[in-house]
């Protein structure tokens, strides 16, 4: 009995033994054997060539990494060969989709807003305007309300001055009342009244009348009283000047009440409409805010600043609300299937697709959509008609319907796939031989880079505003250590040196502060107060906490920030520096810098993928330097 045990004790650690063997003699592992409840293709057989989603030249026998960037190899087989027919189409086994992390969401229905953000300033209520003018001619000796700002009640004395005219109509009316009282008849009567209305209508109050009759003697110097109530806005008359009738003396606005005059961009116009809530926010007090509704809006597009004025209307209470105070106006726009603003409780919301779902090329867009009629999971293109970016998602115009299957992650490996293959794709529409993503030396290079890319392609060119041109060059001849501080940064950082990007930070910082923010006027102030702000907010969080990562974390922030700062204020007079990209930053999205020369070096990646990029573009002039 004890040998049979020893015997079978024996058997056991030997199967064990093979089984352990086997698996660690193994080519593919524990991982390798099954994904998905399908078998993986053999090694041995040479049916399967792994290659990279972002680099499609690469081409090994067997799994691992890719050479260039670290990302985990995907299995290319046979059985993988896309569809033949006139849209771009990969079919896939589930393993592979598994792999490549393919993510899809369905096409849906769902409330859609934007936040737009007006600039603008208060201005007095133009309904509540009044020009004081002269009711008889004179000299004005003395003035009450003798400068710009001061406030006078109805009734109030605002000067006195004497008039010839006055007096005989004075010296009238006396007659009158004398002949009255003398004969008492109805025709005295009637003159007396006359003579009266007649004081009347050249200004005097009905105290000033009655005075002059119990004193039985005109006087030479009338004290004039306001009209209406307000602040003197304008006064046009000093002490000693001759007037007439007729000449305006003061201007008063009542500013209980005042209106904010917003500017909206054309394109903005479709999501406003008269009644729309709007937070006022002002300059002179920071995180307050004055809730209004849209009153107005232009019915006319200003032909240089391609804007309209959109009015709102706000009580002013102890007059904190001053004209002439820059505001911004945030308006949150909800819109309907039609693409046009609605209210909260009205119309249809639109189809919408999250906003990582997109591909932008030129002017197309691009969505890679799965069949779910196929045997297995397919994926075609298809062009789609978007609408402005509202918050997370795009309303969908034209080109997909309510549950389709839309691709929100791994869209670049699919598109590099199709490369692969030789099919059509949103890099290579036409399909062939694909270019690639060369990551070698690019000097030289230069790519569309998607200028009229939407606003979440890092790569769409900075937006140019009205007052570009109009900048103080005093100004932008400032901004030129800002330029050098932030290419310290990107410098500092291709080169794996923390410390240089914290001296380039710092230099950028530095020369943020001593410029400011109150250095200019207008439009151009609003601006750059907010870009202002949102550098600042920036250069805090790349150093909290000051690692490598957390520099490149907000890289791209703040190079779209400095990108707006080059175009819109450098007056053609920073240098001319090269917009480069990679697009494999955080996994599959693109990161842009700009860097001074062609030879491309990666601030994303440092030495690890230096030469990982491609110059697309540039900012700034030749000829200016």
């Amino acid at each position: 009995m004890k040998d049979w045990m020893k015997s079978k004790a024996i058997l056991l650690v030997v199967v064990v033994a093979a089984f352990i063997a086997g698996w660690l003699l193994s080519p593919s592992g524990n991982d390798h054997g099954e994904a998905n409840g399908e078998p993986a293709a053999s090694e041995a057989s040479g049916e399967t060539t792994w290659t990279c989603s972002m680099h499609p030249q690469v081409r090994q026998p067997d799994p691992g990494s890719c050479p260039i960037c670290g990302m985990d190899l995907i299995p290319l087989t046979d059985d993988d060969e896309p569809d033949t027919g006139d849209l771009p189409q990969l079919r896939l086994s589930e393993r592979a989709v598994a792999l490549m992390n393919i993510r899809t969401v369905p096409v849906r229905r769902h409330e859609a807003r934007a936040e737009l953000r007006l600039p603008g300033r208060i201005e007095a209520d133009e309904t509540r305007l009044s020009v004081v003018p002269a009711w008889f001619s004179g000299r004005v000796d003395q003035l009450t309300a003798n400068y710009t700002g001061t406030h006078v009640a109805k009734g109030d004395p605002v000067m006195e001055i004497y008039s010839p005219e006055l007096f005989g109509s004075q010296e009238e009316y006396l007659q009158a009342l004398r002949n009255y009282e003398r004969r008492g008849d109805e025709t005295s009567q009637f003159l007396l009244e006359g003579a009266r209305e007649k004081l009347q209508l050249l200004g005097l109050s009905e105290d000033q009348i009655d005075e002059i009759e119990r004193s039985g003697q005109p006087t030479t110097h009338l004290t004039f009283s306001s009209p209406a109530s307000g602040f003197v806005l304008e006064r046009q008359v000093t002490a000693g000047q001759y007037v007439q009738t007729g000449t305006p003396l003061y201007t008063l606005a009542e500013l209980s009440q005042v209106w904010v005059e917003l500017e909206a961009f054309e394109s903005e116009l479709e999501l406003l409409r008269v009644g729309q809530p709007v937070a006022i926010g002002l300059t002179a007090f920071p995180g307050e805010t004055f809730d209004g509704e849209i009153a107005f809006i232009d019915p006319e597009v200003n032909r240089q600043k391609r804007s309209a004025r959109v009015r709102v209307n706000l009580a002013n209470e102890h007059f904190r609300l001053k004209p002439g105070m820059l505001a911004v106006g945030t308006v949150t726009a909800r819109v309907d299937d039609s693409g046009e603003a609605m209210d909260e409780d009205g119309g249809t919301d639109p189809l919408v697709v999250p906003a990582t779902a997109p591909l932008f090329t030129g002017k197309r867009s691009l969505v890679y959509v799965r069949t779910e009629d196929a045997d297995r999971p397919t994926f075609e293109a298809r062009q789609v008609t978007l609408g402005r970016r509202m918050g997370e998602v795009y309303p969908v115009k034209d080109g997909l319907a309510e549950g389709d299957l839309v691709v929100v992650n791994g869209q670049f490996k699919i598109d590099s796939e199709l490369q692969i293959r030789g099919r059509p794709s949103m890099m290579a529409p036409e399909g062939g031989d694909a270019p690639g993503h060369d990551h070698g030396d690019t000097a030289g290079q230069t790519h569309d880079g998607g200028a009229a890319a939407a606003e979440e392609d890092p790569r769409e060119d900075p937006q140019r505003q009205d007052f570009a041109d109009d900048v103080d060059v005093e100004f932008a001849a400032e901004l030129e250590p800002l330029i050098d501080g932030y290419l310290g940064i990107t410098e500092g950082l291709a080169a794996d040196d923390l410390e240089a990007a914290a001296d380039g930070l710092k230099k950028l910082h530095d020369q943020l502060l001593a410029i400011g923010q109150h250095r200019m006027s207008g439009d151009a102030h609003v601006a750059w107060m907010e870009t202002y702000e949102e550098i600042h907010d920036v250069t805090h969080k790349m150093v909290d906490p000051a690692s490598i990562e957390n520099f490149r974390a907000h890289l791209q922030a703040l190079t779209r920030l400095i990108e707006s700062v080059h175009v819109n204020f450098g007056a053609g007079l920073l240098p001319v520096l090269n917009r480069t990209y990679c697009p494999m930053v955080d996994g599959d999205q693109i990161g842009t810098w700009l860097q001074r020369g062609d030879t491309v070096r990666n601030p994303y990646f440092g030495s690890s993928m230096l030469s990982c990029g491609d110059i697309f573009g540039q900012l700034g002039n030749h000829e200016a330097h």
